[in-house]
């Protein structure tokens, strides 16, 4: 999963913080913080587990593996995140641009809080409007560009946007059946991120 995805699973509570700076909380660092918090970290592991091992998912990353290897993973969660943003009216009475200010707003609460990765992430999301260019394919290949430079390791992610392209289909309806699972999921994977 990526941004945009974790933000909409979430509660605008300490959840949704928590959720928002899984990524760069590695193990037991979590611990750091306030209970609520904490929680919504390990919520944030319990969908990117969710996810990683999901058939849908996984039908995804191997239909893309022999052209971007070990960066399927990534290519597929921003696909999944192009899909949620482009459709966002479907899944929300807001617009995609009140739901992402409304969600920095709620965030910049938590500045203090949050780790580098983590504030840098936010300028990018919010600052420079990341995930509103993922509603279209010129953003997503922008998004994927962006990506590629910032990685340290040698990567294809620029064909990810071809590939997006050539498989549109197989990926938005592949998003569309993954979304009804992981939404009947979510009280499940909440409550098991409890501690």
């Amino acid at each position: 999963m990526n941004i945009l995805s974790h933000l909409y699973l979430s509660k605008p509570t300490d959840q949704m913080f928590g959720n928002f700076i899984g990524d760069f909380v590695k193990g037991k660092q979590y611990m750091q913080y306030s209970k609520s918090i904490q929680e919504g970290i390990l919520y944030h592991r319990a969908i990117d587990e969710y996810t990683d091992n999901h058939i849908i998912t996984k039908d995804c990353k191997r239909k893309i593996s022999k052209y971007l290897g070990h960066f399927s993973g990534v290519a597929v969660d921003l696909y999944f995140d192009h899909f949620l943003a482009k459709k966002f009216h479907l899944y929300s009475d807001k617009s995609l641009t009140q739901y992402l200010d409304d969600c920095q707003l709620h965030l910049a609460n938590y500045k203090n809080l949050m780790p580098d990765g983590a504030i840098l992430v936010f300028k990018g999301a919010f600052e420079n409007q990341w995930i509103l260019k993922y509603q279209t394919l010129q953003g997503m290949h922008e998004s994927l560009r962006g990506i590629g430079r910032r990685t340290r390791f040698d990567n294809n992610l620029l064909e990810a946007s071809r590939i997006l392209l050539d498989n549109y289909e197989f990926f938005e309806s592949s998003h569309h059946s993954f979304w009804q699972s992981i939404n009947q999921e979510k009280s499940t994977l909440i409550s098991n991120s409890k501690k």
